[in-house]
């Protein structure tokens, strides 16, 4: 029973630790959703623009130059950030290979599915949305934080929507999705990090 019990506040030290981490890691990461939701509603309402308006610089450009700019600020933050501090917890990993793997995904349905032809660009953003949700989800759970778990069923819902109904406005309605179950989270997480001290 004694080893049972040690046992047992062992685990709950180690849980203890990986939320520590996570809260630390993910609040600080605050500015990443506030960035990359602007990256992303600023060449969703240029693409919406560009349709209604034809013009002369194409969407496949602004796109590159956009997401490149956001991986260069992601890649460069986030190693000086590790460089400085070192985190490895076992919460920072999963976290950030959530939101990797979440950024190549969504650069291969951007670029790759529609160059290729595999289906219409008007189907970027719901299948975006999905993998979004699945993220929020994820580190919902990691935080320990339902309100961020809960923004996964927004996106969810939102992606419904617009896989039903796939028309140019799906551009403005994931713009909003982004300002408002993006970027608005972002602008919390980086006033608690700034509120604690725990700015990266």
């Amino acid at each position: 029973m004694a080893m049972n019990e040690q046992t047992a506040m062992e685990d709950l030290a180690f849980i203890r630790k990986v939320m520590s981490d996570s809260k630390i890691i993910i609040t600080g990461n605050g500015i990443d959703f506030i960035i990359w939701g602007i990256i992303v509603v600023v060449g969703l309402v240029y693409t919406y623009l560009d349709v209604v308006f034809d013009f002369s610089f194409g969407n496949a450009y602004t796109w590159f130059i956009l997401v490149g700019a956001g991986w260069i600020f992601s890649l460069v933050k986030n190693m000086k950030y590790f460089k400085r501090t070192k985190v490895s917890s076992l919460s920072g990993k999963i976290l950030g290979a959530t939101w990797f793997s979440l950024g190549i995904s969504a650069t291969i349905f951007g670029f790759v599915g529609t160059l290729s032809g595999a289906y219409s660009g008007v189907y970027i953003s719901p299948m975006i949305a999905t993998v979004l949700a699945m993220a929020y989800l994820i580190s919902g759970v990691v935080l320990n934080r339902f309100w961020f778990s809960m923004l996964s069923v927004c996106w969810w819902l939102g992606a419904i929507y617009m896989f039903i109904f796939p028309y140019l406005h799906s551009l403005i309605v994931m713009a909003s999705m982004m300002l408002t179950f993006q970027v608005v989270p972002g602008i919390v997480l980086y006033m608690e990090s700034k509120k604690s001290g725990e700015m990266i």
